[in-house]
């Protein structure tokens, strides 16, 4: 028998829905909508992390291409207070504490189009879930939205189909001539794909630090920002500042060394739903003096830019 070529995309896929299994209205809207729509050039990703001004949470179901959310709110999310239901809905929102956030993948939550729909209905005081038919007919106006949406950027020359493998690949950036949080970000499988956005040649490349060529204010930096080898790095919740903080000698002396590099591109190192490397776009940082305590190993670098532009193609 032939060997099975290994399908990633339908890797991916089946992952996405195997991390709501057991969410049952989640599991049948996110399922139905998907299936309803029935369009391989629409990437969509279920229970998102993303990084919004109240903090970080998940988003049930997340359309990249043209940023539409989908909550779905069910009843027993504020069962325990019954105070908070209203005919407006509810705020179903899954808030995440620090020690479930660790590597996943994070997106900024900028202009986000969030559609919310409700499982329940309330009728003389009383809360009931709805009849499936109703659920239904409120998930195709939002599948009719996501049509409509994608019909619209066609007509306008927006419309790039979703190529599992192209999103990890540094051409469609190039072609762009930027990366930009305001515009999707970017994320690349190794620092060499990240590299080859600013003319980087060369072959795998491991070390945490390049500096662009002709251009001595310019490095591009792959921090883990998470607790690392001696390490306690981390980024602030609105995405701002990155602290990184050690109490080692070693790795002080490095801070020190290091200092003199200006602006930095940061693709921070995180990890995909199958546990493999990525490293996203984060914006650009500066060290900032004021903010920070060399002695003691604790420097602070605030963002600058939210884009950078890439050397021509």
């Amino acid at each position: 028998m032939s060997e099975v070529k290994k399908n990633e995309k339908t890797d991916y896929i089946l992952a996405r829905f195997g991390k709501i299994r057991h969410k049952r209205w989640e599991l049948y809207a996110v399922t139905r909508v998907v299936h309803l729509l029935n369009d391989p050039e629409i990437e969509f990703v279920c229970q998102q992390l993303v990084r919004g001004k109240s903090g970080r949470y998940l988003i049930d179901l997340f359309f990249p291409q043209f940023n539409i959310s989908l909550e779905i709110d069910e009843k027993h999310h504020s069962s325990e207070h019954k105070e908070h239901f209203s005919s407006e809905g509810l705020n179903s929102r899954r808030y995440l504490k620090k020690d479930e956030l660790r590597t996943q993948e994070i997106i900024d939550a900028t202009g986000i189009d969030e559609e919310r729909i409700t499982t329940w209905v309330i009728a003389s005081g009383e809360i009931f879930e709805k009849e499936l038919g109703e659920f239904n007919e409120d998930l195709n106006r939002f599948i009719g939205k996501i049509r409509s949406e994608k019909q619209r950027k066609i007509n306008q020359g927006e419309f790039v189909p979703w190529d599992y493998e192209m999103q990890f690949h540094p051409d469609r950036h190039r072609k762009r001539g930027s990366i930009s949080l305001e515009t999707g970000g970017a994320v690349f499988r190794t620092h060499k794909d990240a590299l080859c956005c600013f003319g980087y040649g060369g072959g795998n490349y491991q070390r945490g630090m390049w500096k662009l060529r002709n251009n001595d204010e310019l490095y591009v930096w792959f921090p883990k920002l998470y607790e690392n080898d001696g390490w306690s790095n981390k980024i602030s919740e609105d995405g701002r500042r990155i602290d990184e903080t050690s109490d080692l000698p070693e790795n002080i002396e490095k801070i020190k060394k290091d200092l003199h590099k200006g602006k930095r591109i940061v693709f921070a190192h995180e990890t995909d739903s199958f546990g493999k490397t990525l490293y996203r776009f984060r914006g650009v940082f500066k060290f900032s003096p004021e903010k920070s305590s060399i002695k003691t190993g604790a420097v602070v670098y605030c963002r600058v830019a939210s884009e950078v532009e890439l050397p021509s193609v």
